[in-house]
């Protein structure tokens, strides 16, 4: 009768569903083997290469790439002719391009360094952190000044300074910028680090490039050391900043925002602590991820209580972000290399219903080590020069004019934003 199963096998065989098969986006469709039984035994399968019929035996190699056209396949018996057409297809992100990118091992120094007071070509370091927005990418300046650089999305050059009219306390007067949606726009948000009992907490709003920072959190620390980084959920309607201390049992800090007005007094969530230049993230309405300097990412539910701890060759990672692309889940984050002299963006996929299970269940092959932010042609470059010893590093997801990117920061180190494809 001709009638025939298809299966196309990459690790686990994946079975042929009205012509179509779906893997993984990391999978080499140039080189799969296509398994098939025919009944009646007589019955044979050819295909076309280079304008010529030719007969294919099950377990053959065949090139998938044309995710248009696919493979065509002919089975013959007797005087019955059938075509099986079979295309593959993928989910999940198959590559990241880069947009552009600054590296400080190759003296690259942002294009900023005449905009900065007191800037030394090799004093590294001010760089803090980083955010970005649909149009601009922002770093956190904590030397030489205060307030961010503003660079163009677009190619990496140099736009603004942000303006730090009034940024007064704390140790240092800005060290961590974040962006937070407020409708089809963004609000940057800038902080200080302040410490110890007495120490003020401060955060800025920007609602422009232009505009001058509206202080929109001062608050009187009991203790601990906050604003290192922060974290944003939600929108500037209806969100929060968040803060996590170093090496102290509890005052994570969450200032709710309501219609873009930040409460005066936090909530404090009782996390312990143990390690500093640390941020909770949030996965979900019921899950968050702790990320801290030398330590594990850990998994927290809606009650604060710890559910796992990934344990794993990427631990630990920072600045991590969530994001999902064609079908599949990811967690990014930048990992840390060579006792802090290297820093690449490394990119996990998540298959669990949870983000514990998720990470229980990884499968480290299924990473991916994506570029490196100390040399841009080697993604496990060290210098020792550009060493981070803070561990500063901030990266975000973002959705823009329909495509997605990824921007990943270290301190000291190197600043880029690719493109998911």
């Amino acid at each position: 009768t001709g009638e025939e199963t298809t299966e196309i096998v990459y690790g686990e065989p994946v079975a042929v569903a009205g012509g179509t098969a779906k893997f993984n986006g990391f999978a080499n469709l140039t080189s799969l083997a296509v398994e098939f039984t025919v009944s009646p035994a007589n019955a044979k399968v050819f295909t076309t290469v280079d304008g010529t019929e030719v007969e294919v035996a099950s377990n053959d190699v065949f090139d998938f790439s044309d995710k248009v056209n696919g493979v065509t396949f002919t089975i013959k018996c007797e005087d019955v002719t059938v075509d099986q057409n079979v295309k593959v297809v993928t989910t999940g992100y198959s590559s990241l391009e880069k947009v552009w990118g600054h590296y400080w091992a190759a003296n690259d120094w942002y294009g900023v360094e005449e905009h900065i007071a007191g800037f030394t070509a090799g004093d590294g370091g001010w760089d803090r952190s980083a955010a970005f927005d649909d149009k601009y990418t922002y770093m956190a300046i904590v030397k030489g000044g205060s307030g961010a650089v503003v660079l163009d999305n677009k190619d990496g050059s140099y736009v603004a300074t942000l303006k730090n009219t009034g940024i007064a306390n704390g140790t240092f007067l800005t060290s961590c910028v974040r962006t937070i949606k407020n409708g089809d726009d963004s609000v940057v948000l800038l902080s200080n680090l302040a410490m110890n009992a007495g120490g003020i907490l401060k955060v800025y709003a920007y609602h422009s490039i232009d505009a001058e920072p509206e202080v929109v959190v001062t608050y009187t620390l009991d203790g601990g050391r906050y604003g290192d980084f922060f974290s944003v959920f939600g929108d500037w309607n209806n969100g929060a900043i968040v803060f996590t201390t170093a090496n102290k049992a509890g005052d994570v800090l969450v200032f709710p925002i309501t219609n873009g007005v930040v409460a005066e007094t936090p909530t404090k969530i009782p996390v312990a602590v143990t390690g500093s230049y640390g941020a909770l993230y949030q996965y979900s309405a019921n899950e968050y991820a702790l990320s801290l300097a030398g330590q594990p990412v850990t998994v927290y539910n809606s009650d604060y209580e710890k559910v796992y701890e990934y344990a794993s060759a990427l631990s630990p990672l920072h600045g991590l972000s969530f994001f999902e692309y064609n079908e599949q889940k990811y967690m990014a984050g930048i990992q840390m290399l060579g006792g802090y002299t290297g820093a690449c963006v490394r990119i996990a996929e998540l298959n669990g219903e949870t983000l514990a299970a998720s990470l229980a269940a990884n499968d480290i092959s299924n990473d991916k080590q994506a570029f490196g932010l100390v040399d841009p042609d080697d993604v496990l470059a060290f210098d020792t020069a550009r060493k981070n010893s803070t561990t500063n590093a901030s990266l975000q997801v973002r959705e823009i004019a329909g495509e997605l990117y990824i921007m990943a920061h270290s301190q000291n180190m190197g600043i880029a934003i690719y493109k998911v494809k």
